[in-house]
């Protein structure tokens, strides 16, 4: 990690601002008490937009056709909007809409959030290793 990433892992992110239709908003990435509602409207979709060996690409057309509910549900949740105003979106601003929340969460996710993941294996490995050792001696004693 360079001190450019070093120093954005440090600072809060900043919003991406953003005009839909007649409102402005203010991206962020995912909250951490926004996590379980999205997670229930996530896990049906995750199996089929996973790519696969044989399918590297998820097919879009047939998720957005068999979860159009749930994904509009995630526009809502990340976008922190109403669904009815989700739903009332002109389809150009609804990809607008979502392409902006997605590179403001993976953004996030590979600047702050995989380090902060890594760390905290790390520091768990280190710390399991102690106490392994620690034991080791204990029985030997």
């Amino acid at each position: 990690m360079d001190k450019k990433d070093t120093l954005d892992a440090a600072l809060p992110p900043v919003p991406t601002a953003l005009r839909i239709g007649d409102v402005d908003i203010e991206l962020t990435p995912i909250r951490l008490g926004e996590i379980p509602a999205l997670m229930k409207l996530l896990r049906p979709l995750l199996a089929q937009a996973l790519p696969q060996a044989a399918h590297p690409v998820p097919d879009w057309g047939a998720l957005f056709a068999e979860h159009s509910d749930a994904m509009l549900k995630i526009l809502s949740t990340l976008s922190r909007q109403p669904i009815e105003w989700v739903r009332a979106l002109d389809l150009d601003e609804g990809l607008r809409l979502a392409e902006a929340l997605f590179a403001a969460n993976v953004d996030f996710f590979l600047r702050r959030v995989m380090p902060e993941i890594r760390r905290i294996a790390q520091h768990l490995a280190q710390t399991t290793s102690n106490a392994s050792s620690a034991a080791d001696i204990a029985t030997a004693t």
